[in-house]
């Protein structure tokens, strides 16, 4: 049994390769946490994508990383709106799209691997390795690692 239900419209399901390739080209998504009243957060985060791992880096302290650190279950989104479709009526309007959901566990990183990943994150963002991060930048930011547990996407092409 797979850990997460079919998705109703099954002809607009991406393949892993679709997913893939889409979390590859795109920069920013939406990562959603409980924070500790109990309510979701979400916030937009620039990303890199490793390997069936999502990079993340913020502030060192705040409500994203108390929610993480409560609770590391995470979701995060990514998608690209395309173009309105009319439709000959407005409810038979449609959308060209794409998106993808992840799911999985969100952990702060530190030590070495902290270093490793921000190298990773910036190299990934801006396209090139960075020169060797001081202990006073490191001890300026937060990265947050996300293991995906499962990723689903739907696109409508129209």
């Amino acid at each position: 049994m797979e850990p997460w239900p079919r998705m109703r419209r099954s002809e607009r399901e991406m393949s892993r390769e679709e997913i893939e390739a889409f979390v590859k080209e795109n920069k920013v998504g939406r990562l959603a946490t409980i924070n500790a009243q109990g309510y979701p957060y979400v916030i937009p985060l620039n990303y890199v994508y490793d390997e069936g791992r999502f990079i993340f880096h913020c502030a060192p302290e705040g409500e994203k990383l108390d929610s993480i650190v409560a609770n590391p279950r995470v979701c995060f989104e990514i998608d690209s709106f395309m173009k309105i479709v009319p439709g000959e009526k407005p409810c038979s309007y449609t959308v060209q799209y794409r998106s993808v959901v992840a799911f999985g566990k969100a952990f702060v990183v530190d030590g070495l691997e902290k270093r490793m990943l921000l190298e990773r994150f910036v190299e990934g963002i801006i396209g090139k390795r960075p020169q060797d991060f001081s202990e006073e930048e490191l001890q300026g930011v937060a990265v947050i690692l996300m293991e995906v547990e499962w990723m689903t996407g739907k696109q409508n092409r129209v």
